[in-house]
C-alpha cells in the first residue's frame, strides 16, 4: 500500500506531526491509525492525546484498525 502511504513527508515528519500541523481537516480513519500506529513506538502520547481532541469520532472510529497492543497502548495511556 504505497509504502505505508510514506508515513513521514519529504521533510521527515511523523504523520501525525503533518496531521496536526495541516489545516485540512482529515477525512478518514485510514490515515488517522497509521498516525497512531507511528506515533506509538515514538512515544509521542501528547501528540496522541491532541489528535483525539481535534479529531474524537475519527479518533475513535481508528482503533478498530489498530492492533490489540496498540488499543491496549492508548487504553492506558491516552485514556488514562
Amino acid at each position: 500500500m504505497e509504502n505505508e502511504m510514506k508515513m513521514k513527508d519529504q521533510e521527515g515528519k511523523l504523520l501525525i506531526d503533518v496531521i496536526l500541523s495541516s489545516e485540512k481537516i482529515v477525512n478518514g480513519n485510514g490515515k488517522l491509525a497509521l498516525a497512531i500506529r507511528e506515533a506509538i513506538p515514538a512515544g509521542e502520547i501528547e501528540k496522541i492525546k491532541q489528535l483525539r481532541s481535534m479529531y474524537f469520532y475519527l479518533f475513535e472510529s481508528s482503533l478498530k484498525r489498530l492492533n490489540k497492543n496498540e488499543r491496549e497502548f492508548i487504553r492506558n495511556h491516552v485514556d488514562s
